[in-house]
């Protein structure tokens, strides 16, 4: 890169381009300019261009267990690379009282702790903390390293999930269920390191038909390269196409590399 200003040619780096009142890049020059001179406002250079995604063309290899494309230069697995998923259901005190709190009619999974419940306690459906003096216990806690969030009235008031690929191996969905996982984000498509292919995920519909049996949510992913709008319109479009073959609970995300 270089700065031009006028006639005159100043070095790249960042000091150079200190105090411009406007700076903006063009084909691989940073220009700058006063601002009399060049009124540059954000809702002029964005860009409002709406795409349709085209599901019935669009066109997915679908490669086998080994394939190549699907590991990076460095021979590391790519976004949810782990070997196994391992998380531990949180430890729930066997003399939980359902009938220790009653419900507030004001606001959904607030509970008056009648029985001088302590710790955690399933209450109905719904896990709440309680410190050692019957107070309820709001903010991010980790039980069995998982990372739970309790509200104002020590009601867990999130849900915990993960993220899988092809790299997970097998899973067995109902165990993820049991360990308490409330959702999966599921690889349904990569874009190949090699070629710059777009590639169905080799495990995609047995996770996302084994998560919906085992009474997991799922939403998708999309483990993207794309170097241009065709590209991203491309994955974009087998992302909507598989999506309305499955029941999805959550969104469909983009991991842009």
């Amino acid at each position: 890169f270089k700065l031009i200003k006028g006639a005159e040619l100043i070095p790249w780096n960042i000091d150079a381009i200190q105090g411009a009142e406007v700076c903006y890049i063009t084909e691989g020059e940073i220009d700058a300019a006063p601002i009399e001179e060049t009124e540059v406002s954000f809702e002029e250079t964005t860009s409002k261009v709406k795409y349709t995604v085209d599901t019935k063309n669009v066109k997915v290899n679908k490669p086998k267990a080994n394939d190549v494309e699907d590991v990076k230069p460095s021979n590391k697995p790519g976004a949810g690379s782990s070997d196994s998923i391992s998380v531990k259901p949180p430890v729930i005190p066997n003399d939980s009282n359902e009938n220790a709190s009653e419900e507030s009619d004001l606001l959904d999974l607030q509970y008056v702790n009648k029985n001088r419940l302590s710790g955690y306690q399933k209450i109905g459906n719904t896990l709440y903390c309680f410190d050692d003096n019957h107070n309820p216990v709001s903010g991010f806690k980790d039980i069995n390293s998982v990372k739970y969030y309790f509200n104002q009235y020590g009601a867990q008031a999130s849900k915990v999930g993960i993220d899988v690929s092809k790299h997970n191996g097998n899973i067995d969905w109902k165990k993820v269920k049991a360990a308490g996982i409330d959702y999966a984000i599921i690889r349904v498509a990569y874009r190949g390191y090699k070629t710059g292919a777009l590639n169905l995920d080799y495990k995609f519909e047995e996770n996302i038909k084994g998560a919906a049996a085992a009474g997991v949510d799922v939403g998708l992913y999309v483990y993207s390269q794309a170097v241009s709008v065709s590209e991203a319109l491309e994955e974009a479009s087998a992302a909507v196409k598989y999506a309305k073959q499955h029941k999805i609970n959550y969104p469909i995300y983009f991991d842009t590399e």
